[in-house]
């Protein structure tokens, strides 16, 4: 002990006092513990049946893998992780794996492998619950990203995109997180895959600006084409929801043109949908049914019925903006029967709630209500909050229009607090706009100004003002100084920002306030 405090001395740091305690620690320890103080540094945690599995003793940990834990957990820098086990302060953890990469690169890099094929054991298994199966996928993609880059790259971008899809922002900053850890062992593709990563997260969290600098940074960089092709798909979609709906088709013909060289028929099934979903949004919508129809017929060729069932479904909604119902409850049937077919839970909540559109549109509120609540059942079930505020939403507008104004704000406001809680900038506009409509149309206007307020500071942050005196505090001046038709255009122009039938709904709100003022 008198030899280890004479090598400590005043000028050393922080790091250089540990890495003294390290060493007297593991020059005490029985060799085998000295050894599993390196390697249960790999994991983020360990237990007993980790330490015999890095032992090369299988998954059954042994009496001595059960001693060896014993011994790890007296350390003061060892404390429990949860219910997982236990784990290193981070500052160890952190000392420990740089020296010992520096040291023995290639004896860390094949423990590092065997950790991902424990973790890959164990999250197949099918026996365990999926939040803990997830944790397990994470921790395999996190080691195969230093042992095997390509497949790493590949299992993150798939856990990223499912998170994305169904957004779940906090699982995608993880994922970025684990995946930042390994950044500097990374090859320059890999970099490149985690900072248009980084700039997904921005977009669909509406940071618009932020994301727009990452896509525009990566083109100028030397791209794959892979990766070329998903930059131009994700600036398409970056465009479409800014409105700029001619630089999205301009991305989207890009991508396409990727796609088509590569052979790659399921992405371009994909961009036929994206590019049906700008035409629709502007009103075309014999060239969206086209575009549409294009996606289904690739996906019927791959046999992708969950892609089948999108397409379907897409078309459904175009022939109900069209205002042929029957055609549109057509294609939504046969979407949901495919979905019903293959389990997609989630994918029935979509058609349930868009067949309470339809039903709303024809005015048979209480088959549209019926349809919402089917849908909601199935958010609530499988705890999709994202999906629930806009179920949420589209009931408060459907006793909007039965006149019941009170339960309509009653649904709008628990739509709203979800896309607060969950960061959905683009739906607090949209609720915050019903709310606001309810407000003017029952003349409730000392309650106006809090959601005109609210409104406007969400609509700021997505940069949403669209040509001179086009935004939403316009709007509220000109409706209190009775300038109706500037109002109207100003509504007209905002809501064509979402869509030709979001604008039809704005016209007919004010149609209804105005014949209520007169």
């Amino acid at each position: 002990m008198t030899e280890m405090l004479d090598r400590i001395t005043p000028e050393m740091s922080e790091e250089e006092v540990l890495g003294v305690l390290l060493d007297e620690i593991m020059a005490r320890a029985e060799p085998d513990v000295a050894e599993a103080i390196r390697f249960c540094a790999i994991p983020h945690w360990f237990n007993e049946e980790i330490i015999a599995w890095l032992r090369g003793e299988g998954l059954k940990s042994s009496h001595r893998s059960r001693e060896i834990l014993a011994a790890l957990t007296e350390l003061t820098f060892v404390g429990p992780y949860y219910e997982r086990g236990w784990a290193y302060h981070e500052n160890v953890r952190d000392l420990l794996l740089r020296r010992w990469r520096e040291k023995d690169g290639k004896a860390f890099k094949e423990l590092s492998g065997a950790a991902a094929a424990y973790y890959a054991d164990k999250s197949r298994a099918g026996e365990s619950p999926e939040e803990e199966r997830a944790e397990w996928r994470r921790e395999e993609m996190y080691h195969l990203l230093l042992t095997d880059e390509d497949q790493g790259v590949e299992l993150f971008r798939s856990m990223f995109d499912k998170a994305i899809w169904f957004y779940q922002l906090s699982t995608c900053n993880l994922l970025l997180g684990l995946a930042g850890e390994r950044e500097s062992n990374l090859g320059p593709d890999g970099r490149l895959w985690l900072r248009l990563s980084r700039g997904e997260l921005w977009y669909v969290s509406a940071r618009w600006d932020e994301a727009l600098r990452i896509f525009e940074g990566l083109e100028r960089e030397e791209l794959s084409e892979t990766l070329e092709g998903t930059l131009a798909d994700d600036l398409g979609g970056l465009y479409y929801n800014k409105g700029e709906w001619d630089k999205a088709i301009e991305y989207y013909q890009r991508s396409l043109a990727i796609w088509e060289k590569l052979g790659h028929e399921h992405k371009m099934g994909l961009t036929f949908n994206d590019l049906g979903i700008v035409y629709k949004a502007k009103g075309e919508w014999d060239r969206a049914i086209e575009y549409y129809e294009r996606s289904l017929a690739i996906k019927e060729k791959l046999g992708d019925e969950h892609g089948m069932a999108t397409s379907l479904n897409n078309l459904g909604s175009v022939y109900q903006d069209k205002g042929k119902w029957e055609r549109a409850i057509e294609y939504y049937e046969r979407s949901l029967a495919i979905k019903e077919k293959v389990g997609d839970e989630h994918g029935m909540s979509t058609t349930f709630n868009n067949l309470g559109s339809v039903y709303k549109a024809r005015g048979e509120w209480e088959r549209a209500i019926e349809y919402y609540e089917r849908s909601l059942a199935i958010t609530e079930k499988v705890g999709d909050e994202h999906r629930m505020a806009t179920v949420f939403n589209n009931l408060g507008s459907v006793y909007q229009d039965k006149g019941e104004w009170d339960r309509a704000i009653g649904y709008y406001e628990r739509s709203l607090a979800i896309k607060e809680k969950v960061g959905d900038i683009v739906g607090q506009v949209t609720t915050l706009s019903n709310l606001l409509v309810v407000a003017l149309v029952r003349f409730r206007f000392r309650k106006a100004p809090e959601y005109e307020k609210r409104l406007g500071m969400s609509s700021r942050r997505l940069g949403n003002v669209i040509g001179e005196g086009c935004s939403y505090e316009h709007f509220w001046a000109y409706l209190y100084n009775r300038r109706y038709l500037k109002a109207a255009r100003c509504m007209v122009v905002l809501g064509l920002r979402e869509s030709v039938v979001v604008a039809k709904r704005w016209i007919s709100t004010l149609k209804m306030f105005l014949a209520l003022r007169a």
